[in-house]
Parts: structure tokens; C-alpha cells; sequence
């Protein structure tokens, strides 16, 4: 399963329940067949539009899905879309419509780290409930402040720890970061400092890169040039793929490692052969199907229902080749629930040959590091 599909299916699920929760209650023989309105303000042109297509894409599917099951009943979900052009000012305009539409039950909104701070004081005074897929800390905290705004992509913190714990594990010392210039990419940056610092790890030389840069070769040659073991790329997925494909062309040989954020279509495609040997970071329901099928006890579920997915992964990239072969290891993991990996424990790695990832699925609670290939 992919990352966008996961997230979106997740904002989704609790859009709606924050919907049915607070709904009417009817009397015996009676049933509700109002519709249930969901609000989606995504970047559909823009520099982040790649993404919010595609996270319109997975909600539609999602909807018509669920309207077809039959498991509201009567009632059918209608999904109404604006494109926020990627600017947090017309996000602005797009929610206060939204919240202004007694229809409306619940809103969702998409990357746009700056979109969905910016909304902030309009959701919390219109009390509608919305689901951020932004990444940024300050989407949800002060959490006083932004009661009705909830997110769901990994903390940022986490990120920045499960980053160097990978980076100390493979022996890498010298590290160079392209981060994005927004206060998703500068928080990034600060944490990874400090994880840094603690790890004994050298941070040689940091640039920034505008989420709407459609070129980033300039400062992936500036990090390249000072010669570090691998370089972070701390960036939404639009700038992630451009940096990866700027490291190949100057001839980069360390490793490169993604955020959460820059999860997208890195690994497929044209995308794939600059991330050879590229290592992402991210909640282990990216692959919880695969996580299920190689670990009995997840599958079992209980009551035959399918398990809750687990709190983390990572996923390598092994050499570009369609003859890669599966093969095991032995992981280390013992991350609290809802924490990236740590260490302790044992996985098996699993291969999925048509997109070229191996990632190595955990015990429940317990998210796995990454393997390299």
C-alpha cells in the first residue's frame, strides 16, 4: 500500500467518525440518510500538485468504496475539493468557505505544512473538525491551541531519531542535509542537529530548498562538494525525487536518506535509478500487507479481523536490478508504540521485486529499522 493511499484512508476514517460521532440520534425504525459532507483542501496546481492529485485520487476511490459497502447504511459521504494552488493564503479563503458551509461536517487538508498552521485560529474558531496531512510539529502543538486540528504524518522528532540511529548503524559519520525552507524543513534541520550531536555524527554542510524549486542542483552540489557519507534530504517528495536525481549526476557515491515527507513515487519509475541504495523512512502501514503476510501473528488479527497496522518502518532501496534476490536478516527494534525504530529483536526482510523495496517488518509495537540490501 502506498504511503498517500495509507494517509489518506486514515484522514478519511477519522473525518468520518468525528462526523457520525456527533451526528443525530433517531428513534427505533427510523434511519439517517442525510449525506456526510467532507471538505478537502488540496494543492491541485502548484508546486505540490503531483501529491494533492493524488490524494484526491485515493479519496475518491475511498469514497465510492465505502458509499458501495453499504457500511453507513443509508447514509452516503459527499466529497467537495478546492484547490488551495499550493499558497497558504488561498487555503485560508478555501477553509473559511468550508467552515461556513453548514453542510460540511469535517475537513481535510492536505501537505502544506504553511496551509494548515495558517488555518489554525479559523478551524478552532468555527470548531470544525479537520485531518492535516501535513507533517510540521506546529500543526497540532500547542495542542491548547489546536484542538479541533489533528494530524496525521509522523512526528518530526521521531523522524530525526530514526534518522541517525540508521545513519550511526551503517558507520556513517560525516553527513551533509537538503532541507526544505519552511518551518517543516528548519525544525527538521534542528532536530538533526541535535540527534547529531549525541550520536558523535558531523554535520558538514546544510542548504535549503524552496518547496516550489523545480531545479535543486545548485545546492545538492554544494553538499556533494564537501564530501560527506551520506546526504538527508529533509524535503516534501517534488524536491526529494529532484535531489536524487541531482546527486546521481554528480556522481555521488555515499548514501542518501529521505524524511518521512518525501514519501512519493521515489522508488518507482523514472524516479527508481537515482535512489539505488536510498533509504526511507516511514510508518510501517507503507507495507502492512506485507508486514501481515510474513508475520502470522499480525495476520491472525484476532476474531479474524484485520490487525491494527503497527507504528513504524523503513524501506531500502536495493541496487537498480529486476533479478534482485529475496533474501533474510536480523533486525534490531524496541521503539515505544508510535515511535520509530530503536533496537532489539528480530525481523525477516521481505523483497517486492516490482518496485525494487526491501524492508524488514517488526514485532507488534515494536517498529523495524531499515536492512539494506
Amino acid at each position: 500500500m502506498s504511503p498517500i493511499r495509507s494517509v489518506t484512508i486514515a484522514a478519511l476514517a477519522s473525518a468520518v467518525l468525528a462526523t457520525t460521532l456527533t451526528g443525530c440520534q433517531f428513534g427505533a425504525g427510523q434511519q439517517d440518510e442525510s449525506r456526510i459532507v467532507i471538505a478537502a483542501d488540496l494543492e491541485l496546481s502548484g508546486a505540490a500538485a503531483p501529491a494533492g492529485k493524488a490524494y484526491q485520487r485515493a479519496l475518491e476511490l475511498k469514497i465510492a468504496q465505502l458509499n458501495s459497502s453499504g457500511a453507513l447504511a443509508a447514509r452516503k459521504i459527499e466529497l467537495v475539493v478546492k484547490d488551495n494552488r499550493s499558497d497558504a493564503s488561498e487555503s485560508l479563503r478555501n477553509i473559511g468557505d468550508f467552515s461556513n458551509d453548514s453542510r460540511v461536517s469535517a475537513i481535510i487538508m492536505g501537505g502544506c505544512n504553511e496551509c494548515a498552521v495558517g488555518a489554525v485560529r479559523t478551524i478552532n474558531e468555527k470548531r470544525i473538525p479537520t485531518i492535516a496531512l501535513a507533517a510540521s510539529s506546529a500543526v497540532s502543538s500547542p495542542v491548547a491551541d489546536r484542538r479541533y486540528v489533528f494530524k496525521l504524518a509522523p512526528n518530526a522528532a521521531d523522524s530525526a531519531a530514526t534518522l541517525t540511529t540508521e545513519l550511526r548503524r551503517q558507520g556513517i559519520r560525516r553527513v551533509a542535509v537538503l532541507h526544505s525552507d519552511d518551518d517543516y524543513g528548519r525544525e527538521g534541520l534542528t532536530l538533526l542537529r541535535g540527534e547529531f550531536a549525541k550520536a558523535g555524527l558531523r554535520l558538514v554542510r546544510y542548504e535549503a530548498a524552496r518547496n516550489t524549486d523545480t531545479d535543486v542542483s545548485s545546492p545538492v552540489r554544494s553538499l556533494t562538494a564537501a564530501k560527506p557519507d551520506a546526504l538527508v534530504v529533509w524535503t516534501p517528495a517534488e524536491q526529494a525525487a529532484l535531489a536524487a536525481d541531482s546527486a546521481r549526476q554528480a556522481s555521488f557515491g555515499g548514501r542518501i536518506f529521505f524524511d518521512a515527507a518525501a514519501a512519493g513515487d521515489l522508488f518507482l519509475g523514472a524516479a527508481a535509478r537515482s535512489t539505488d541504495r536510498a533509504t526511507l523512512i516511514f510508518t510501517q502501514t507503507m507495507v502492512i500487507d506485507d508486514v501481515i503476510a510474513t508475520t502470522p501473528a499480525k495476520a491472525r488479527g484476532g476474531s479474524g479481523s484485520r490487525p491494527t497496522p503497527p507504528a513504524s518502518a523503513a524501506t531500502t532501496a536495493p541496487p537498480h536490478s529486476p533479478r534482485t534476490p529475496c533474501s533474510s536478516s536480523r533486525t534490531r527494534n524496541s521503539a515505544p508504540a508510535g515511535r520509530p525504530a530503536r533496537s532489539t529483536g528480530t525481523a525477516s526482510a521481505t523483497c517486492w521485486r516490482p518496485r525494487r523495496w526491501t524492508a524488514s517488518p517488526g514485532r507488534s509495537g515494536s517498529p523495524p529499522t531499515t536492512t539494506p540490501a
